[in-house]
């Protein structure tokens, strides 16, 4: 399965969004015009208008008459805003220290929204604090990750606040969520391995990214494994990078990493790349390019199908229909 086979409008829009959301194009840095976009790309003007117009929609990028376009500041204009909006309003609250979910992500959601002539901001937990005393039935929130506390959920509730959350952390309260998950992936993954392996090791980026998806997927792993020796008995050992020696791997085994910069180390050591699994809840799409063209066993969640469920949780609660309260994301293998 190809997930790269992408216009070059989508491109665009993700290459200027990933630059974006780097800081390779701060805040009021100028964008590259229509006319360079469209050299650079190859694509006609149309092709590069419609790109930075859909931006601008998103909130990404403001324009000023015969100066250009340029990046918005996201926090100020969300923090900004003291009014109620006068019709429906999306947020996106990114969690704090936690990266389970990439930029395209929050990019690709807020031009779903634009599409949807829904305004919508991405915000910090300290600017949610700020805005509840504001927020209105007509507001819906999205919290992107797995680091958000209880008594927020309870207070939203209480408010009568619409909100879901997307992340990799089981549902332990009752309420909507698009669950990333892995579960699946590890026992396909299990069931390609012949009887020759003896040994799985995963290996943590030391300290993880996203300490709750890491604990998820290690749970994950040895629910899988545990079904698994019924039909081939290995160990499983847990193993950070800083206690990994990759200059002497174990014979007989296989190396399961969730980390694409711990990916990058071991992709230079005498690690035998056939040995070598590489498990995300999501991808930028250069990440997914790379493992496809490195030929590197790999299993994320695709985008596509996030947004589908973003859509339709959305879509319920604005017509106020019953909502699934558990949507399952699988990961599925790109290799």
């Amino acid at each position: 399965m190809n997930l790269m086979k992408k216009s070059l409008y989508q491109i665009i829009i993700d290459d200027l969004s990933q630059a974006i959301a780097s800081g390779q194009l701060p805040v009021n840095a100028k964008v590259p015009t229509e006319q360079e976009l469209a050299q650079q790309y190859q694509v006609s003007r149309i092709t590069s208008k419609r790109a930075l117009n859909d931006l601008e929609q998103a909130g990404l990028i403001y324009r000023k008459q015969g100066s250009g376009s340029f990046v918005a500041d996201q926090k100020t204009k969300a923090a900004s805003s003291t009014t109620a909006p006068a019709g429906p309003l999306v947020y996106c609250v990114l969690p704090d220290g936690d990266n389970t979910l990439n930029n395209t992500l929050v990019t690709q959601l807020l031009l779903a929204f634009a599409a949807a002539k829904l305004s919508a901001n991405i915000i910090l937990p300290e600017t949610l604090a700020t805005l509840l005393p504001r927020l209105t039935p007509q507001t819906y929130l999205i919290l992107l990750g797995d680091t958000f506390k209880d008594d927020l959920i309870y207070q939203l509730y209480e408010m009568d606040i619409s909100y879901f959350k997307i992340g990799t952390s089981p549902n332990a309260l009752d309420y909507p969520q698009i669950t990333l998950t892995a579960e699946l992936a590890l026992q396909n993954m299990l069931n390609e391995f012949d009887e020759s392996v003896q040994q799985l090791i995963y290996i943590q980026a030391a300290p993880p990214l996203s300490p709750y998806a890491d604990a998820t997927l290690k749970i994950n792993l040895l629910k899988a494994v545990k079904q698994h020796q019924a039909i081939a008995k290995f160990k499983l050992q847990l193993t950070s990078a800083t206690q990994f020696d990759s200059k002497n791997p174990p014979a007989a085994t296989k190396f399961i990493v969730s980390d694409f910069n711990l990916l990058l180390q071991l992709l230079t050591s005498p690690l035998d790349l056939d040995d070598l699994y590489f498990i995300a809840p999501s991808l930028t799409p250069e990440q997914v390019q790379f493992v496809q063209t490195q030929h590197i066993h790999c299993y994320a969640c695709p985008l596509s199908e996030v947004l589908i469920n973003c859509t339709k949780l959305l879509s319920a609660i604005q017509k106020d229909a019953t909502i699934n309260q558990n949507l399952i994301v699988n990961a599925q293998s790109l290799s």
